[in-house]
């Protein structure tokens, strides 16, 4: 599963590369960078159409990305994030480590600010509690602002559409979902 995880994150870039260089009214250049940053996630649980988030917990993550333009307001945005969650109420740390594929379009309102949306994959490596899937997908949006060509921050919320627990039974129905909030700050190359 890993191995089909890190294929489909070449792929994606891969043809994002190609397709951004076809677009000749493109006038930005591609652009690589680093990024870091801190989050909260909560996970809710629904159990039997009972809503309650139990988990809210903080982390940080680190990743790359790249940004292709599509024309002078559009581009796409795909990162790869190592991500780090720690719940120190479970007297365990880390909780979970995640690597994460945020494919994001945004729009430039103004030269320097822009918002963005788009999905995010992500792949749990190390949990601590069982029940829990390994593979998620979340919507996320965000806003973003480029400070000088090379420093940008951005804030993001993620909400989770996949159920992630792994948990059946024949009395009750349950299911648990993930969201992210997150505020990062990039270095563009």
């Amino acid at each position: 599963m890993k191995n089909l995880f890190f294929i489909a994150v070449i792929a994606i870039l891969s043809s994002l590369n190609v397709s951004a260089q076809e677009t000749p009214s493109s006038t930005k250049e591609t652009s690589y960078g680093v990024t870091a940053g801190f989050h909260v996630s909560n996970i809710n649980f629904s159990i039997d159409g009972l809503d309650s988030t139990v988990v809210d917990d903080l982390g940080f993550f680190i990743g790359l990305f790249a940004e292709f333009p599509l024309s002078e307001k559009f581009s796409i945005q795909p990162e790869f994030h190592y991500s780090i969650v720690s719940d120190e109420s479970l007297a365990v740390s880390p909780t979970f480590e995640n690597l994460v594929l945020p494919v994001f379009l945004k729009y430039y309102i103004t030269e320097k600010f822009n918002v963005m949306s788009g999905l995010l994959f992500d792949y749990v490596m190390h949990k601590n509690f069982e029940n829990y899937t390994s593979f998620g997908l979340g919507i996320g949006i965000g806003l973003g602002i480029d400070i000088t060509d090379s420093i940008l921050i951005s804030s993001r919320y993620s909400f989770g559409i996949t159920d992630r627990t792994e948990f059946s039974s024949s009395l009750f129905d349950i299911s648990a979902k993930t969201n992210v909030f997150q505020i990062g700050l990039g270095f563009r190359f």
